[in-house]
């Protein structure tokens, strides 16, 4: 997946496969005891335009979350997903 994300004057393009969004979300659990909800995995269809379409909202939903609660914000974890800009392989 990649999202565009910005806050403030700051800006990012991120690339990450569906896993790394969720090995962000179990460190923030880990290490804050909390963390927004992920948009489900689905089962099938999974390639479908209107499939991708809900996870990328839902993705983006996740970061905004992130990026507006500051003890996410503020997390080592949330600001190295975001400096990491290399697409994963594959991507």
């Amino acid at each position: 997946y990649v999202l565009t994300v910005k806050k403030g004057s700051a800006s990012w393009v991120v690339f990450r496969r569906y896993r790394e969004w969720e090995d962000l979300r179990t460190t923030l659990l880990q290490q804050l005891g909390s963390a927004p909800p992920m948009p489900p995995k689905a089962l099938f269809g999974r390639m479908r335009p209107e499939v991708i379409e809900a996870r990328v909202l839902g993705l983006n939903h996740f970061l905004q979350l992130c990026l507006g609660t500051p003890l996410y914000a503020s997390h080592r974890a949330l600001g190295d997903f975001l400096e990491k800009n290399t697409p994963p392989p594959g991507l």
